[in-house]
């Protein structure tokens, strides 16, 4: 009888804690929000540039600022080997998850030069975070394994090229 007890306040708890998890996995997606942001940006046009060169530019800047105002998840990583910085790495996400709506373009003459100003109005959707997250995860450990086999190969290659430089 007492074990039998044992079994159903142990099928509770765990039905307790399965509805638990399935009300914060539930309401994780319900605090996922889309927001409008606007960027600003200004590119003030090169001797050697071309006017779409300037546009893109000033483009480029604006929807960095509004990136800025979607908030922006930063991850770095730092590695160091006998106090010398090896590998810094800052990666940013937000930019990913915009999607534009609408791109501005004015332009001004200024001190003889070709200013650009541009307005975007984008929408920040972060239910597809962790999405963003992950891929970028992948991404960076498919790097690490590129920059392996690349320091592999340029051993292979400089013993391919001492054993060549021997047998002459």
């Amino acid at each position: 009888m007492e074990e039998r007890a044992k079994h159903g306040t142990k099928r509770r708890i765990c039905t307790w804690l399965a509805a638990l998890a399935f009300v914060v996995a539930a309401s994780s997606q319900t605090f996922a929000a889309t927001q409008t942001v606007h960027g600003i940006g200004l590119y003030q046009m090169g001797e050697s540039e071309t006017i779409q060169q300037a546009k893109e530019k000033a483009k480029e800047d604006a929807l960095r600022n509004a990136a800025e105002q979607a908030g922006v998840y930063v991850r770095s990583h730092t590695e160091t080997k006998n106090l010398t910085v090896t590998d810094d790495e800052v990666t940013t996400i937000a930019s990913q998850l915009l999607k534009v709506k609408s791109v501005d373009f004015t332009q001004e003459y200024k001190d003889n030069t070709l200013v650009f100003h541009v307005t975007v109005t984008a929408t920040f959707d972060d239910s597809n975070l962790e999405k963003a997250l992950m891929k970028e995860q992948e991404v960076s450990a498919l790097q690490k394994e590129l920059d392996a086999e690349k320091k592999k190969n340029e051993k292979i290659k400089l013993a391919n090229d001492k054993e060549h430089v021997s047998d002459e």
